[in-house]
């Protein structure tokens, strides 16, 4: 085999091993990624209001909460 066909071979399996998903973990739900329309960091999509703020508690005059149209929630800034 020559090298050039063994670099092609060696590519390959690396990008195929790194497209590869994890299991998901408890360390994977807490990092700080984001995951469209998944998660923010541990703030999972579908989350309640209660958790999001036992997550991130809101800041006295800095954070900013407005009710929506009924059914749509709260919104947090």
């Amino acid at each position: 085999m020559n090298l050039t066909r063994l670099t092609i071979l060696l590519l390959s399996a690396v990008i195929s091993t790194s497209n590869e998903q994890k299991p998901e973990t408890q360390e994977n739900r807490d990092s700080t990624v984001i995951r469209p329309g998944l998660s923010a960091g541990p703030l999972e999509l579908g989350d309640s209001y209660k958790r999001a703020t036992e997550l991130f508690p809101p800041k006295p005059r800095i954070d900013q909460e407005f009710s929506q149209a009924p059914g749509c929630g709260k919104e947090l800034n």
